[in-house]
């Protein structure tokens, strides 16, 4: 089924603002797109409405997209609700595990109502890491550290080799979940001394199309392999 492109349009109730997601938000064109408008809507408004009544699907990326934009807005002091979402998107927000971190509401007045009430998620209690994850995607590592931390596990996650490096030494994940592309690369003592650490570790190795598969199956696939492989978190 071919991918379906993604349109915005902006709308306002009351001080709120509502942004209108129709087609597929993908990684690539879509996402990017969106990332445009977030950066245009977020720095002048907190108290965002996402209209879902016309997005098809959404992938990994484009899930970790919109966890983002939830917690710029709670950080300006607003929220990120979702409005209208539909049995397919609902279903992948529910297996990803990722419902909790969002208000799901059906009418333009329960949307606005709901920032008289915000609600806050709890992250698990505890210290130390049981997943340390190496994207060179912020959105990935933002779906995957979000969908992990609700299935219970504490998640660490990062972009950059050399800090990976001082993550593995200091905090000793159980699992380390790795994009391929920093498999293969020696080029810098920070990548050979990352590789190097990884021997006798439990890893993940995530392909590159990870980013652009349906999140539901993603997720729920990344979940259950780490489960398999260190349990419980504990």
């Amino acid at each position: 089924m071919p991918s379906l492109a993604l349109s915005l349009d902006t709308r306002r109730v009351r001080d709120v603002t509502f942004v209108k997601c129709a087609g597929r938000l993908a990684a690539g064109a879509e996402c990017a797109e969106l990332q445009q408008h977030i950066e245009h809507v977020v720095p002048r408004e907190a108290k965002v409405v996402l209209d879902c009544s016309a997005l098809e699907s959404i992938d990994s990326t484009g899930l970790g997209l919109l966890v983002r934009w939830l917690r710029r807005t709670q950080t300006l002091g607003g929220n990120l609700v979702l409005y209208a979402v539909q049995p397919r998107v609902r279903e992948v927000l529910r297996v990803t595990r990722l419902a909790p971190l969002f208000e799901l509401v059906d009418t333009d007045a329960a949307a606005v109502d709901t920032f008289q009430h915000r609600t806050s998620v709890a992250a698990p209690h505890g210290i130390g890491t049981d997943v340390l994850c190496v994207h060179n995607s912020s959105n990935v590592l933002t779906f995957i550290g979000e969908s992990l931390t609700q299935a219970g596990y504490r998640v660490t996650t990062t972009a950059s080799l050399s800090e990976a490096v001082m993550l593995l030494q200091a905090a000793s994940p159980r699992a380390v979940i790795v994009a391929t592309v920093f498999r293969t690369r020696r080029e810098t003592k920070a990548a050979e001394t990352f590789n190097a650490l990884l021997a006798n570790r439990v890893v993940i190795d995530l392909p590159e199309t990870f980013a652009a598969e349906d999140a539901d199956a993603a997720g729920a696939n990344l979940i259950a392999e780490v489960q398999r492989l260190i349990g419980n978190h504990v």
